[in-house]
């Protein structure tokens, strides 16, 4: 009266964002009572019933526990990169941006000047010049 039926489980594995996640499927089930009930207390029928339950849940929890780890593992190699982007990277990048900055703007301030001082270079010899014609001939006569 034994019968030797069995649980055929499958696995395939499904990439949800870039995570190797199984996918557990089972097909048959477990044998039914392999006694008969009249023979035995209902005590062991209950946790025969319940454990071949047990038997239909498992491949389930299998492929939820592994998705779950899989899952958790790569959420903190994802936070170990944003930690790392936080607090070492952009901090970088914002001290090397504030450095272009200040230097670009001390490269107007030295190029304003030396437009302004090279306008006064340009216009004041002709000013002292006038000036100085000027001076000749109302100082010199």
């Amino acid at each position: 009266m034994i019968t030797n039926k069995t649980v055929d489980v499958h696995l395939k594995l499904r990439g949800i964002m870039g995570v190797a996640i199984p996918m557990i499927t089972a097909s048959g089930e477990p044998p039914k009572l392999l006694y008969s009930p009249g023979d035995t207390a209902a005590v062991l029928d209950e946790a025969s019933t319940a454990f071949r339950d047990v038997l239909l849940r498992i491949p389930q929890l299998a492929m939820l526990t592994a998705m779950v780890w899989r899952l958790a593992n790569e959420l903190r190699k994802t936070q170990r990169r944003v930690n790392a982007l936080q607090h070492i990277f952009i901090p970088q990048y914002q001290d090397m941006l504030a450095f272009i900055v200040s230097s670009l703007e001390e490269r107007e301030r030295e190029e304003t000047f030396r437009l302004k001082w090279l306008k006064t270079k340009l216009t004041k010899p002709t000013v002292r010049i006038h000036h100085y014609e000027l001076g000749q001939t109302e100082f010199g006569g």
